[in-house]
């Protein structure tokens, strides 16, 4: 027999691919948000400005952030602007200079990392005092356009920030970087099978000990840390709320969706090829990003493709989620306008009534039993015809009203045969009965997709492990049923001549004393 366990599992399955698929376009929708609003790099930048000022507070107070924003810039760790993006900076850079008095608005046109290494932030502002590297080649750059005073407030920062080297040890940043070079070199040639980070790190503790070294280390990391665990909750936050305006938007009803996976076979057959479909399809998705981190400039290729692969992520899920033969969520938005019409049936028919509803050029005929309650009698036909339309009792009147599952839909026209009197009202506007009626559905389907997609991808591989062990028990009991109907019982003596078998034999149905009736 067919494990009753088996069809729970599909109907888990269902659920939870609908859910991934939601998912997906929340995660694609909150990575363009962060990303566009480099809201990883803000972060970061929050986090060098506590780290560079506590090397010596009293001098860096007031220039820290600048610094930091600068040393986000450095030209081998930005990124280019594109040509919005070079707008979008030069407005900024715009207020900026009205906002700000000294150099602190004079930034490079580079977007900024999301990461950086300890030793890469030494080693820059090392040879940023030093007056030496890229960053002292910015500020030339930034020199020649600028006007005023601000060469000088660029030459201050540099000042300022060789006082506080100063102070923490490190008289002469030009010799350090140079030493920290120089070891770097001579530990990777002693060791070539060291890793390099293991190499920078070693190089800078023994050729610059200093206490401004010493801060570094000791607060980098845990700085780091706490960067990625607020970035992380902002993400979080971020997702929660577009989870609710995904399922919102979409109208997606996760008890309407139980229940119709609960009934429609073909439905939950269908979801559970789509889950074994998506699952492959994210495996390969990672093993490519895989391949991808370890290839060359895999940053610069991410970057170029992640804008892309949101989209068509966005696109694929919502296509599979409002295909006409799942059904799953309705045609429009919550705020789109639709084709309604209220249903009112009055008269004094009798017997059975017939009627047709036409929804555009799609045609359908019903009949109705003309007896009370009639509205309910009403809403019972449509609903059975299978017109595109679903179906709601109206407030405080004994009417029906019809509001199209297709915004496309121009009108929807009812009418009954002879002693059947309708007052039709049509119209388009949202569909507030249809949120009303779907509002705890989508609660929980707002709840369970803020779980995220991890957890929910997670969870359908575990189901479909299940459900293929459970499929394989399934077979294996059927087609052991199945031999032990068609193959013949044995033959034998016994003592005495006695038949076994069936019939009257040694099994319990025909051996007496295995059901207790022997004497």
């Amino acid at each position: 027999m067919d494990l009753p366990i088996l069809k729970y599992v599909d109907i888990a399955i269902g659920l939870a691919i609908v859910i991934l698929l939601l998912c997906t376009v929340v995660t694609a929708v909150t990575q363009m948000l962060l990303a566009y609003t480099y809201s990883r790099a803000r972060y970061l930048r929050n986090g060098l400005e506590d780290l560079i000022r506590q090397i010596d507070p009293a001098t860096l107070d007031k220039q820290a952030r600048y610094i930091a924003e600068r040393c986000l810039r450095h030209p081998l760790l930005a990124r280019n602007n594109t040509p919005f993006g070079k707008i979008t900076g030069a407005i900024r850079n715009f207020f900026r200079s009205k906002m700000a008095r000294d150099a602190r608005h004079l930034l490079p046109e580079l977007n900024p990392p999301d990461v950086i290494q300890r030793e890469e932030l030494i080693l820059m502002l090392l040879d940023w005092a030093a007056g030496e590297g890229p960053l002292a080649q910015q500020d030339k750059d930034l020199i020649a356009k600028s006007e005023g005073k601000q060469g000088e407030a660029l030459a201050a920062v540099q000042q300022i920030l060789r006082d506080a080297l100063a102070n923490n040890g490190v008289v002469d940043p030009g010799l350090a970087a140079k030493a920290i070079r120089a070891k770097i070199v001579e530990l990777e040639n002693a060791n070539p099978q060291q890793s390099s980070a293991l190499a920078r790190a070693l190089a800078v503790a023994a050729a610059a000990p200093s206490d401004f070294v010493g801060k570094i280390h000791v607060w980098f990391d845990n700085t780091m840390a706490r960067i990625g665990e607020q970035y992380g909750l902002l993400a979080q936050v971020w997702a929660a709320v577009l989870a609710c305006a995904v399922v919102f938007g979409c109208q997606f009803d996760a008890l309407d969706l139980l229940k119709r996976l609960s009934q429609d076979d073909k439905l939950r057959a269908d979801l559970v090829q789509q889950a074994k479909d998506q699952t492959a399809r994210i495996d390969k998705a990672q093993k490519d990003a895989a391949d991808a981190h370890a290839a060359p400039n895999a940053s610069q290729q991410k970057e170029i493709a992640d804008a892309a692969t949101d989209r068509q992520q966005v696109s694929a899920s919502l296509a599979v989620l409002r295909d006409p033969s799942r059904a799953i969520l309705p045609s429009y938005f919550i705020w789109q306008d639709v084709a309604q019409a209220l249903v009112c049936p009055t008269g004094s028919a009798t017997g059975v009534v017939k009627g047709h509803i036409n929804v555009d050029a799609d045609y359908r005929e019903f009949q109705i039993e003309w007896a009370q309650p009639v509205r309910d009698n009403l809403a019972t036909a449509i609903r059975s015809s299978g017109a595109p339309v679903a179906v709601y009792a109206a407030k405080d009147k004994p009417c029906v009203q019809l509001v199209a599952r297709n915004s496309n839909v121009g009108s929807i026209v009812v009418a009954l045969g002879t002693g059947g009197l309708i007052t039709l009202t049509a119209d388009r506007g949202i569909d507030w009965p249809g949120i009303h009626n779907r509002l705890f559905g989508m609660i929980l389907a707002a709840i369970l997709v803020s779980l995220g997609a991890p957890f929910w991808f997670n969870l359908l591989k575990k189901l479909l492990g299940l459900r293929s062990m459970l499929a394989q028990k399934d077979d294996q009991d059927r087609q052991q049923r199945q031999t032990s109907q068609t193959t013949p019982p044995p033959s034998g003596g016994g003592g005495g001549g006695n038949p076994t078998g069936p019939a009257g034999g040694a099994d319990e149905r025909g051996d007496l004393s295995a059901t207790g009736a022997a004497g």
